[in-house]
């Protein structure tokens, strides 16, 4: 009987990691997720206000250590309980077993059934076939707030300053574009930008609005034969968390009893960039045309403009 220990991780960005072996004899590739002195695995993920399944999920934390093989080598004899904080009862999360990367399985345990809003405060709890538990508590943090300043022309791009407040660290930040081209047909696509040093609880950014950064900062060009990028919308998307994210790979920043992991609320908020002509049109974007092949308002373009509909 082979013993392993296992922690715990979620997929995104997010992180919960628990801990080593003890005297307890596990099945070929379970885990104990209870303290010891050599983690091996981790469970991670974050309690997060905004989406529709919440999940963690469970992953080696060395190359070293052997990775399940099948569904049933990746399948735990554990269950995770939630429960909001002032709620009765609790809910039950369904384990799944999924290939992921290289042909590897791993275990996440989901709900639908959680929908965590601003604030609130939840408890999440681990249980062993052999009774031991351990739980983690989060509260979502309240969303960030935007302050927009006045657009500045530059020689070469056009750049809109953002002000983002918040009193919990900013974990994520994404331009989102949703392009009307026969390439994205409308759909979103989103670009990340670096979280900027914070002064206090301010986070100073300038979104750079030029359609070049796009194609800059894609591996191809989005649009090699048009000279412009017609566009619907441009959205700022921020995400906080109610602390600083642990690395994944690492048992620091246990937010766990009797076990070491973590697992961390977050939310996310969304501001809408108008369309404006006299700033968007100089940066290389158009309104999306009547006719979706004609190609308005480039910067580049010679042609007569569009009229957009």
């Amino acid at each position: 009987m082979r013993r392993l220990c296992l922690a715990l991780t979620l997929a995104a960005v997010h992180a919960f990691v628990f801990a080593g072996c003890d005297s307890t004899e596990i099945t070929p590739f379970g885990f104990n997720p209870f303290n010891g002195d050599d983690a091996v695995f981790s469970l991670y993920g974050t309690l997060d206000a905004g989406t529709d399944v919440q999940a963690v999920r469970v992953a080696a934390l060395r190359t070293s250590v052997d990775r399940p093989a099948t569904a049933d080598e990746a399948r735990l004899p554990l269950r995770v309980f939630s429960r909001r904080v002032g709620a009765a009862d609790s809910v039950e999360w369904i384990q799944r077993v999924a290939e992921v990367d290289d042909g590897v399985f791993a275990s996440f345990f989901e709900t639908s059934r959680v929908a965590p809003r601003a604030r609130d405060t939840y408890t999440l709890r681990l249980a062993r076939e052999d009774g031991q538990t351990a739980t983690a508590t989060t509260t979502v943090p309240p969303p960030p707030t935007f302050e927009v300043g006045a657009v500045r022309f530059e020689a070469d791009r056009v750049v809109l300053p953002v002000v983002v407040t918040s009193a919990f660290p900013v974990t994520g930040i994404e331009v989102v574009y949703r392009l009307a081209t026969l390439q994205f047909n409308g759909n979103p696509y989103p670009l990340s930008y670096a979280v900027p040093t914070p002064e206090g609880d301010r986070y100073v950014l300038d979104l750079d609005l030029t359609a070049d950064a796009l194609q800059l900062r894609d591996e191809e060009p989005l649009l090699a034969l048009e000279p412009s990028i017609p566009t619907n919308e441009v959205q700022l998307r921020v995400r906080v968390a109610a602390e600083p994210l642990p690395d994944p790979n690492t048992v620091a920043g246990s937010t766990f009893d009797n076990a070491v992991g973590w697992w961390i609320g977050t939310v996310a908020a969304s501001f809408v960039l108008p369309f404006d002509r006299a700033v968007f049109n100089p940066g290389g974007f158009c309104e999306h045309p009547e006719d979706p092949l004609c190609l308005p308002c480039a910067k580049k373009d010679p042609r007569p403009r569009c009229e957009s509909s």
